[in-house]
């Protein structure tokens, strides 16, 4: 589970660093005194509810109702939901379609629900990091 959660935040790091690197992302700071937590269990709500909602029971029952393709296409059409977050752009669009696929196909690979704890790991890095997301010149 600590390693789902440490892959999570090493990958949105990783992205975001190579990225501020490229000159595409402006750090505002990087600071831990506004993670308070309440933030951290929004966070955890949040996941949980996509993960064992969207994930865990929608995509599950799908699969068995119009099998494996349909239900991953199925949602990663749910997961644009993610359009209504601020800044948002059709890129920002297009990667909530990946990050759908990707999540789909991390449950359907390991069966079982450690995404969660990806998908945690990846919501806590953000504020951790208080980056301005979708920033692309």
């Amino acid at each position: 589970m600590f390693g789902r959660f440490a892959i999570g935040f090493s990958a949105i790091s990783l992205s975001i660093f190579i990225l501020y690197l490229l000159g595409y992302y402006h750090f505002i700071n990087i600071s831990t005194e506004d993670y308070s937590l309440r933030l951290f269990m929004t966070l955890v709500v949040a996941a949980l509810i996509e993960d064992l909602f969207t994930r865990g029971l929608v995509l599950r029952e799908l699969e068995n109702w119009l099998g494996t393709n349909m239900a991953i296409l199925i949602i990663m059409i749910i997961e644009t939901y993610h359009i209504f977050n601020p800044n948002t752009t059709w890129f920002s669009f297009f990667m909530s379609l990946c990050w759908g696929f990707t999540m789909s196909m991390f449950l359907y690979i390991q069966k079982s629900l450690v995404a969660f704890f990806f998908h945690l790991g990846w919501n806590f890095a953000q504020p951790f990091l208080w980056f301005k997301p979708y920033r692309i010149r």
